[in-house]
Formats: C-alpha cells, sequence, structure tokens
C-alpha cells in the first residue's frame, strides 16, 4: 500500500472518466480492477451499492450495484443471480472484490435511449470518491495495473510531458530505457542489429604471442530489446519510454512487433516469431530468468510476448504531428493522455519588459489560435527556461520563443495583422522615436548581433495589447 502523489491521483481519474466509453460488460470489469487496484470504496460505500434504495435514489439504477454471495464460491448459483425482482438477466458474472466473491449488476446506460444515463451519474460519483478524500489521495495495492500498458502524452510544446513520466519513472526510481524517435530511425535502432565490434584476440606464433584487434559481427540490442530482456528477467515494472514518437516512421520501426501491442490483462495477445538474430539472442538473454509465467517458446526467444510488467509511454508534441501521421489501427493500441497548457505557478517574468510569463502564453495562445484555428502550435508554460532569478532572458526569449513564432507560426499563416509587426527605433537615452517600421526577425538584433531589448518589449507589449479580429 502507498499514498499516490498528484500525478497517480489524476492517472486515477482518468481512467474512472474511461468507464464511460466501455461496453456494459468491460464497464463492470474495469471498474472491479479499479477498486481491487485501489482502496478506493470503504465499508459505508460497499454498503451503499448493495442497499436498492440508495441506487434507485443516488445513481438511478433500478437495482443493487453489487450483489453479495451468501457463500463464497467460484461460481455463482441460478438463485444468486437473480435480482431483487427476482429476474436474473443483470448479474451475469462473479467478481472478486474487496476479499469477496460478488455478483455486479450489467444494467447500464448512456442515456441514449428511453433509460436514463446512470453511467455518467456512477462515474461522477466515483470520481467523488477520489476529489472528496480529505488527504488528497487513496491507497493502491501492489499491482501494476493501474497505469495503462502503453500510453502517448500528448500537447503543445512545453506542457510538460516529458516531465510528466519523469515524475512517475525517475522521481519512483522504476527501470527505464529511453530512446528518441527521429525521421532516420528504424527497426534495426530500436530493436537490434548486428553490428561491427573490435574484440581482442591472443595469437602464438614462432614461441610467442602477440595480441592483437579483429573485427566481429556481434548482435546489438537497443532500447526495445533492453527494455524486453529486462522485464522477463524482473517482476518488478519496467518502462520503455519513446520520446517524440511521431517523428519517425511507426510502421517501419515497429514492424511486426506491432501485433505485440494487442494485450489481454497486460500480456500481448497475439505472440509473434523472432528473427533468427534476435531468436539467438533472446535465447542467451532469458536463458537464467526465474519467472514460471514465461512460457518456452518466449524463454527460448523463439517468439515474443509482453509481459504484463513492460510499459511502453511515449510523448508526441502536436506541433509536430505532420512529419510522420499515425495511422488509426496503431493509435487503437495506445491510451492516450492530453497534457494541457497550464499555470505552472512558478512566476516567472519575461525580463525584456517585467511581463508575467504565463500572462503572455495566454495571450500568444489566442494569437495563435486565432491565426491557425488549432492549438497545435500553441506553447506550454515549459516552452522555454529561466535564470536562477526565475526569468526568461532576452536573448532566450528571442532564441527560443521568437524564433518558434517567426518560424513555426507568423511564417506559415502569414503577417496580416500588422498591429504586431512594428515597432519604432531608440535613441541612446532609450527614447523611442520615428514612425512605425515593419518589424522582421532581424530587428531584433543590433548591428553588433546582440539581441536587441527594446525591440522584443515592445513586440511584448503589442502582443499583450492585442484585442483580435473577427475570425476569432
Amino acid at each position: 500500500m502507498k499514498q499516490l502523489n498528484e500525478f497517480e491521483k489524476q492517472m486515477l481519474i482518468y481512467r474512472i472518466d474511461n468507464l464511460k466509453n466501455l461496453s456494459n460488460k468491460d464497464f463492470m470489469v474495469s471498474f472491479a480492477g479499479i477498486v481491487n487496484d485501489f482502496d478506493l470504496l470503504q465499508k459505508e460505500d460497499i454498503e451503499n451499492l448493495q442497499d436498492h434504495d440508495w441506487c434507485r435514489d443516488n445513481i438511478r439504477h433500478e437495482y443493487t450495484i453489487i450483489k453479495p454471495l451468501s457463500k463464497n464460491v467460484s461460481n455463482a448459483l441460478v438463485e444468486e443471480k437473480k435480482d431483487n425482482t427476482g429476474r436474473q438477466r443483470y448479474y451475469d458474472n462473479v467478481f472478486y472484490i474487496k476479499g469477496k466473491n460478488v455478483l455486479l449488476s450489467s444494467e447500464w446506460y448512456d442515456g441514449t435511449g428511453r433509460k436514463p444515463d446512470n453511467k455518467t451519474i456512477f462515474v461522477n460519483w466515483l470520481r467523488g470518491l477520489v476529489n472528496s478524500n480529505p488527504k488528497g489521495y487513496v491507497q493502491v495495492s501492489n499491482s501494476v495495473s493501474h497505469y495503462p500498458c502503453q500510453q502517448i502524452f500528448y500537447g503543445a510544446p512545453g506542457t510538460g510531458k516529458s516531465n510528466t513520466i519523469k515524475r512517475v519513472v525517475d522521481e519512483q526510481e522504476k527501470r527505464c530505457h529511453r530512446t528518441t524517435f527521429h525521421p532516420d530511425s528504424d527497426y534495426s535502432t530500436f530493436v537490434g542489429a548486428y553490428k561491427p565490434t573490435m574484440k581482442e584476440s591472443y595469437i602464438t606464433k614462432d614461441r610467442g604471442t602477440t595480441k592483437e584487434e579483429k573485427i566481429i559481427y556481434t548482435f546489438c540490442p537497443q532500447a526495445f530489446t533492453n527494455a524486453y530482456v529486462e522485464a522477463w528477467n524482473t517482476e518488478e515494472e519496467v518502462y520503455l519510454v519513446i520520446e517524440e514518437i511521431n517523428r519517425g516512421n511507426c510502421a517501419q520501426i515497429f514492424g511486426d512487433l506491432f501485433q505485440l501491442l494487442d494485450r489481454k490483462n497486460g500480456v500481448s495477445e497475439y505472440p509473434v516469431e523472432a528473427d533468427a538474430d534476435l531468436h539467438s539472442y533472446l535465447n542467451k538473454a532469458l536463458a537464467k530468468t526465474t519467472r514460471t509465467d514465461i512460457p518456452d517458446d518466449v524463454k527460448s526467444g523463439k517468439k515474443l510476448m509482453l509481459p504484463s510488467n513492460l510499459y511502453i509511454w511515449a510523448t508526441m508534441n502536436t506541433s509536430d504531428q505532420s512529419l510522420f501521421p499515425i495511422d488509426s489501427a496503431f493509435k487503437r493500441r495506445w491510451e492516450w493522455k492530453y497534457i494541457k497548457i497550464a499555470d505552472a505557478h512558478k512566476d516567472w517574468k519575461i525580463e525584456a519588459n517585467g511581463e508575467d510569463w504565463y500572462g503572455f502564453i495566454c495571450q500568444i495562445n489566442r494569437i495563435i489560435s486565432n491565426m491557425t484555428s488549432s492549438a497545435d502550435k500553441q506553447l506550454g508554460y515549459f516552452f522555454c527556461q529561466t535564470n536562477e532569478d526565475r526569468k526568461i532572458t532576452t536573448e532566450t526569449f528571442v532564441s527560443k520563443v521568437i524564433f518558434y513564432l517567426w518560424n513555426d507560426v507568423f511564417k506559415d499563416y502569414g503577417f496580416e495583422d500588422a498591429s504586431l509587426f512594428k515597432y519604432k527605433k531608440v535613441d541612446k537615452d532609450g527614447n523611442r522615436f520615428g514612425d512605425d517600421l515593419d518589424l522582421t526577425f532581424p530587428d531584433f538584433y543590433d548591428e553588433d548581433g546582440n539581441v536587441a531589448p527594446d525591440v522584443v518589449a515592445q513586440f511584448i507589449e503589442h502582443v499583450m495589447a492585442w484585442k483580435g479580429s473577427e475570425k476569432e
């Protein structure tokens, strides 16, 4: 049992919210899984779910949601499955909850028919249990199943996607293997391949021994294989983290490993044959595993099958989504976690004119949304970093923020809004004079190549004064 941190709490709420998207059978299977993974239901809650009047008045459910069995049996008797009116059809499966075998009702509706939407009511009630906890956390069992096996954290650049994973993996000292996809990534850089390496050897000749180095070819495992082997050699959680997953061609990189992403209870449903090189490597790498749940074909390296303790998590910048579009079949095999642009409450300031960083982000994102009709190109709070004084230096602001805006937003979507792209010259005393001039990127630097702070300040002022247009 351990306390959940804030991120884990949000992951639990995300899992609860996902219940609404499931069929009735899967709805209750997942509900039972949540209850077993987390100490979410207290004695009073279980009593309420077993009370007909409470379920009707609070969940708009006509029958008890939990029906206890009179005997601790694995298969409920016909009589046990009948509801309070004597009908059997709403109690089909036996579930193990809080140490007891129970029946769960499968009568759930989403409001599309004549019946009221009791699914949403029940999900909101579960959310309330999490949010009403006075300590801000719930308890979780030692089971690792409360995390999705495969999920992609996506959002605008700078929202903290990698940091979100870091809080789970690094700060909790999980076993982790990292890789970053790029346009040249392929199966061999993700899984492994034979490569030439140098090996020392000793040759005895003419009664003397000499040392020489020769080139040999050995199989060099990469991130996937290293994580896969470690996961089958331990029962602890192992994470394979893929940064910028959409910057690589996923179909080319994963190859037939794509089939492994279909999992049931965390284990691949459809094992795939390993090629001869990988087979030979895995045969040695998994020979000494002490796990009893590893199939013989997997232990020998003949077949590949992901274990339930191997988690594959990835990040994706929505601003880069056009590099290699991810097809729908690949998308369906992942959970998707949107990381929203939010105030990190770090009180960061922009050095050029003292403007509040989050205030600037909100305003520039309004402009970006107006120009692009999309949130993909917007800026997150951690788009750039500050100095020790919690200020974004003028140099950093120009090289990171303005460079990005000019090259990834304004260049593609136009410079039509004249109010943003004007500036005045500044004399040696810092006074602005003359007519408005058209602002181009080189104008942010003076003749000596140094950043011009007042030009930067003028641009920020124009951004903050922007009122929008009819398009917005």
